[in-house]
């Protein structure tokens, strides 16, 4: 009883996601639609883009350091101490 609902469930989803991807399929070609998909898609990388590294850190003066070169060299001193 359970196993046939599940299967049932499963199709009616199936079916809804086989339906909206025809209808974005058919939007394509409309401007005003490509634009809307495009900023989705660019929406969608951005949430799934990797946190590469820190953003700033405080070196050992305790000064706050911003730029790339400033962390690197500041991650170069502590390693060697």
């Amino acid at each position: 009883m359970l196993h046939s609902k599940v299967i049932s469930i499963k199709r009616v989803i199936s079916s809804a996601k086989e339906k909206k991807q025809k209808e974005w399929a058919n939007d394509l070609n409309d401007s005003e639609c490509q634009s809307e998909i495009f900023r989705m898609a660019k929406q969608m990388v951005k949430e799934r883009q990797d946190i590469i590294g820190l953003n700033c850190i405080k070196g050992a003066s305790g000064k706050v350091i911003v730029d790339d070169k400033g962390i690197k060299d500041s991650w170069k001193e502590y390693m060697r101490n």
